[in-house]
């Protein structure tokens, strides 16, 4: 048994000198052959070149207990070894303990390994007390070996857990406690299943590599707040079983953090991007509102016709905003805008003031007579503001204007034509006036060619913030301030009802700018009424009906309230960035969670 003793040794002593040297030359062959340790030569695809009787038994016996066929247990066998330092391994089945080596001979590119099959039993009957004394220094070598891995293994900064076939915790290093927030003594023993479901981690890699059998890494959030990269690698033994799985976890949680800071701050970027251009020609066009979202784009259906728009919406929500962009989008954009507020000017002036009127026309007329803003808007666009209260009679006068393109002026009997757009407006429902008997119907349906249709502030929240610093910026310009709106003074202000639309908002923010004390306008600088509507919004905790129909895990109601939360945040709210700041959380983690849940 000298030549199987001396390779077990060199295998031991991970030299591989004396396979790299090995010959089966007839005197080596003799002993082998007659030896209780099981020899072969053979390529990694389990192609036998030379094996002696004790191997073919050995490796027979193995194979029967696996219950596979001789060429795959001897596969399994070489390839398994990768893992190994050195290559050796105690294989124990119910009756009967082997040891078994493997080392690769020849070259580095050569395909053949010499593989010993050692019965235990049998080896240690043939060892003399030299042999003993050897043996006994090798594993007090690997014994001082293994101390100086366990110090590195214990006192190296990542996680590194070593569990077995089921998913058990069999050794972990001290960095667990930190991560996982459990003493080392009580992990170790605990299924990667009980981890998951008591959240202490968000997600196992060993329950993937379980399944898939292959390496696989992913990113898994702890109890503790921490992020870990985590790479798992399955480890299998001779007979080829998944017998370990090797998870080494990286502490990302400061880069993750990092990231959500430079995502912020691209966020931002954009955000100010975005309120350069809303403050530019096209500000106004802004909007995520879908209703909005399609009168704009009705505008620019409109650009290259002058047909009639009559717009409708609450009193301050940006009518004559949107008349002047439709103006300064049209084919009469050279033209002159002409705005007429038909309930400010008197029953009796519309006409004149419209249409203008002839010299002595009527007593007090001016000698040189008017011309009328009909006559002013000429070759551009004549708006006409609250439209519902145009008296009855200059109804009339007006649709004959939208119909012939043609008007008479007071005290004249020529017809003066006119080439220009009108565009109408109301906060009255003009439909319900026409049944009612208050407006005419054939006018009523010469202005609505186009309809369109603002709606409230309070319907189109992921606005304001572009309006309140665009109004910020006017007046700090117009006062020579320099004011700044805090995010939570902005999550207020945008959950605010708004009644009176863009207008109130602009003048609050007059007021905020002239009157608040310092550079940064926060909640306490806020109008009393801000405050209350703000607080009065369907957001908070008290809002939320729980109802319970029956028992799971504690984790899995955890994650279904969460995504309830998320999900009912982002539909009260406007946007994602007045969510997070509802929520109390970042911008970045909102959408990583929401992105999570698809």
């Amino acid at each position: 048994m000298s030549i199987a003793k001396d390779f077990l040794f060199h295998c031991l002593e991970i030299d591989d000198n004396l396979a790299n040297d090995f010959n089966f030359d007839e005197d080596n062959k003799a002993e082998l052959n007659d030896s209780k340790c099981g020899i072969c030569l053979s390529s990694v695809d389990g192609r036998i070149s030379y094996a002696n009787p004790t191997f073919s038994s050995h490796l027979k016996t193995i194979a029967q207990y696996r219950d596979v066929d001789l060429k795959t247990m001897l596969i399994s066998i070489i390839k398994s070894t990768v893992f190994l330092t050195p290559k050796c391994e105690l294989l124990e089945l119910s009756a009967q303990s082997f040891l078994v080596c493997v080392t690769k001979i020849g070259p580095n590119d050569s395909d053949n390994y010499l593989v010993a099959i050692y019965d235990i039993i049998d080896f240690m009957d043939e060892m003399d007390k030299d042999d003993l004394r050897h043996l006994l220094n090798i594993i007090v070598s690997y014994r001082e070996q293994y101390l100086d891995d366990e110090f590195l293994f214990d006192n190296i900064f990542d996680l590194i857990t070593v569990s077995d076939k089921d998913g058990n915790l069999i050794k972990t290093n001290s960095a667990i406690e930190k991560q996982f927030g459990i003493k080392r003594e009580l992990a170790v023993g605990t299924n990667v299943d009980d981890l998951e479901k008591n959240g202490i981690l968000s997600k196992s890699v060993t329950k993937e590599v379980l399944k898939r059998g292959t390496p696989y890494s992913l990113v898994q959030d702890t109890s503790t707040g921490h992020r870990l990269l985590v790479t798992s690698t399955p480890v299998y033994d001779q007979t080829g079983q998944l017998y370990k799985i090797f998870n080494i976890s990286k502490d990302v949680t400061t880069i993750t953090a990092l990231e959500d800071k430079l995502q912020e701050a691209e966020e931002l970027i954009n955000e100010y991007e975005k309120q350069v251009t809303y403050m530019g020609s096209n500000a106004k066009k802004i909007t995520s509102n879908i209703t909005m979202q399609q009168a704009l784009n009705t505008v620019m259906q409109i650009t290259a016709v002058n047909s009639t728009v009559l717009i409708e919406g609450e009193t301050g929500v940006g009518k004559d905003v949107m008349a002047r962009n439709i103006h300064d989008t049209s084919v009469n954009k050279a033209g002159p805008f002409v705005k007429v507020n038909c309930g400010a000017i008197p029953d009796s002036l519309i006409e004149s003031e419209l249409f203008g009127y002839e010299k002595g026309a009527f007593t007090g007329a001016l000698q040189q007579g008017k011309a009328g803003l009909v006559a002013s808007a000429e070759g551009g666009t004549l708006f006409l503001d609250e439209i519902g209260e145009l008296p009855l009679n200059m109804q009339v006068k007006l649709l004959d204007l939208i119909q012939t393109k043609s008007y008479y002026a007071i005290g004249s009997v020529a017809p003066r034509t006119a080439n220009i757009r009108i565009i109408a407006a109301t906060n009255q429902n003009l439909s319900q006036m026409v049944k009612s008997g208050r407006f005419r119907e054939d006018l009523y349906y010469r202005l609505n060619v186009v309809p369109l249709y603002i709606p409230p502030l309070r319907e189109r929240r992921s606005e304001i913030p572009h309006l309140v610093n665009e109004f910020l910026s006017a007046f700090c310009n117009k006062y020579n301030k320099n004011k700044h709106i805090s995010r939570e003074a902005m999550a207020l202000i945008v959950n605010a009802p708004w009644p009176g639309n863009i207008r109130e908002l602009e003048n609050m923010i007059e007021r905020l700018v002239v009157t608040s004390s310092s550079q940064i306008i926060t909640p306490d600088d806020l109008p009393a009424t801000i405050l209350d509507d703000s607080t009065n919004l369907d957001v908070d905790e008290n809002a939320i009906e729980i109802k319970i129909n029956k028992i799971i895990p504690l984790k899995d109601a955890q994650d279904k309230m969460e995504i309830a939360l998320l999900e009912k945040a982002l539909e009260l709210l406007p946007n994602k960035s007045v969510a997070a700041d509802v929520l109390g959380i970042h911008r970045t983690t909102l959408s990583r969670k929401t992105n999570a849940t698809k």
